[in-house]
């Protein structure tokens, strides 16, 4: 059983080779200025963005945003070249446009600037034994590096680890190139 507010706007139509089917035959019919705006396949394809008349582009679309969009990119650079842009595996937000790549690890990136991150300074972990200098005296012992996870500011996804040294190691980022 149909619902009557689903088939209100339905016909059926009687052919002499097929059997009834069903129409969808619509309220008003509309004006011709939306009418030009309905392109087929082959229309559209045959038509450029450029050649649409003005008032038939719809409002979410800007031809110049693309542009604007890299020159705005461009100037966040400042010129630099990086190995890779990194963006959080989860909801793809950017956290780094300036790293370098591990040398032995692939997928491992360390950075110093990035963005849209957040160091939880609460839940330290610890790192490897790291060796206070050159010198060989009892007082210069290895000590535990320590360690603090860094999250996506926006989805909370742990994406890698803040060292004493004020570096990001990324180890869970998707990586695309620069």
């Amino acid at each position: 059983m149909s619902d009557p507010a689903t088939t209100q706007n339905m016909q059926i139509s009687e052919d002499t080779e097929t059997s009834p089917r069903i129409k969808a035959s619509s309220p008003e019919k509309p004006d011709e200025q939306n009418e030009s705006f309905w392109l087929s396949d082959d229309e559209r394809e045959s038509v450029s963005d450029e050649e649409m008349p003005e008032e038939e582009m719809p409002d979410f679309y800007d031809p110049a945003a693309d542009d604007e969009d890299e020159q705005w990119m461009v100037e966040q650079r400042q010129g630099k070249t990086s190995d890779a842009i990194l963006s959080c595996p989860c909801c793809l937000e950017t956290l780094c446009t300036d790293c370098q790549k591990h040398a032995r690890y692939e997928n491992q990136f360390r950075a110093m600037f990035v963005v849209n991150c957040i160091v939880d300074r609460a839940a330290p972990k610890g790192g490897k034994k790291k060796t206070a200098g050159a010198s060989t005296s009892a007082r210069s012992a290895s000590k535990e590096e320590m360690l603090y996870p860094v999250k996506c500011g926006t989805c909370n996804s742990e994406v890698g680890v803040f060292d004493e040294d004020e570096v990001y190691h990324f180890v869970n980022v998707f990586p695309t190139s620069a």
